[in-house]
């Protein structure tokens, strides 16, 4: 990005409305994973206590009237707009869930590591990638059979897996290791372990800049790497405890949730300025974003509800 577009995008971005937090919908009790179908304009929350997932209109952002039941502990949720399949971890169970969206029915269990977390779709490779939080690898699931064919060894706690398909490239945090895997999508072999802040949870990419950005739980940071080489090329203050982090298509903006002190906050990562930080409810964990609306859905673990933000035009 050149000196002068940065200048005015800075100048553009505050010059507009900060976001703000329009509704909170009760839910489950304990919210981790979403997962959000623009087409059918639905919310899907998993429930790391009852086992069941939350659906929600969000053209009414009201609860259908009945939950999905799946499993025991549910964590990571992915979604499958083309093949109308939502993909639910089962953490307790060691097991990914296939559920029918037209039906909520299963259509199949997949066996995967000791506690199953992040979900991650390739539509191009036809592969479904899960972190196994429990056994420190990541399950390469073929998407047509519903099969394992390969597990790949990560570092300790792997939550979230980044597909960059432009550079062939996966990357995968490493909670307990302070890292994250660099994995090449054709050989399935990791290149590169590179050192971020402490307790890396959500990564989020940003094609347009090449950057990845890891939010570190236990040294209120974000790391930010240069994709192109791959390296750690610098550091952005955050909240207390930031766990999930999406970017906005529609602005460019980072949301991060603070974990530690129930804020979401809003940042410009061309200059690293906070742009808002919004209130939420008790612990928000999990982030998921609907570029076409101007959303982000908040999952808020301890406070059994999901906070919903609105940009502004």
């Amino acid at each position: 990005m050149n000196l002068v577009f940065g200048v005015f995008l800075a100048a553009l971005l505050a010059a507009a409305p900060a976001p703000v937090v329009t509704t909170t919908v009760p839910v489950d009790r304990d919210p981790t994973g979403l997962a959000v179908d623009t087409a059918a304009h639905r919310l899907y929350v998993a429930s790391f206590r009852t086992g069941a997932v939350t659906v929600i209109d969000t053209t009414t952002d009201l609860p259908l009237a009945d939950t999905l039941p799946v499993g025991d502990v549910l964590s990571g949720l992915a979604i499958d707009p083309a093949g109308r399949r939502l993909y639910v971890a089962d953490a307790a169970a060691g097991t990914l869930t296939l559920l029918n969206l037209e039906t909520g029915a299963p259509a199949a269990a997949i066996d995967t590591g000791d506690a199953p977390y992040g979900i991650t779709l390739d539509p191009t490779a036809k592969r479904i990638y899960v972190t196994n939080y429990g056994s420190a690898s990541l399950s390469v699931i073929d998407a047509a059979t519903n099969r394992v064919t390969t597990t790949v060894k990560t570092g300790e706690q792997p939550v979230t897996t980044v597909l960059d398909e432009a550079a062939g490239r996966l990357y995968v945090t490493n909670e307990a290791s302070n890292s994250v895997s660099v994995i090449d999508r054709a050989s399935l072999q990791v290149t590169q372990t590179l050192t971020v802040g402490k307790a890396p949870f959500g990564a989020v990419l940003d094609p347009k800049s090449q950057r990845l950005y890891v939010a570190n739980g236990q040294d209120s940071t974000i790391s930010v790497i240069d994709t192109t080489q791959p390296a750690v090329v610098d550091t952005i203050a955050a909240g207390q405890r930031p766990q999930g982090i999406v970017i906005s298509p529609r602005t460019g903006l980072l949301y991060v949730a603070n974990r530690g002190e129930g804020t979401v906050s809003v940042i410009d990562p061309a200059n690293k300025a906070p742009v808002a930080r919004l209130e939420v409810e008790k612990s928000p964990l999990v982030l998921a974003v609907d570029g076409d609306a101007g959303r982000v859905y908040v999952s808020n673990n301890d406070a059994a509800s999901v906070s919903i933000i609105q940009e502004q035009p």
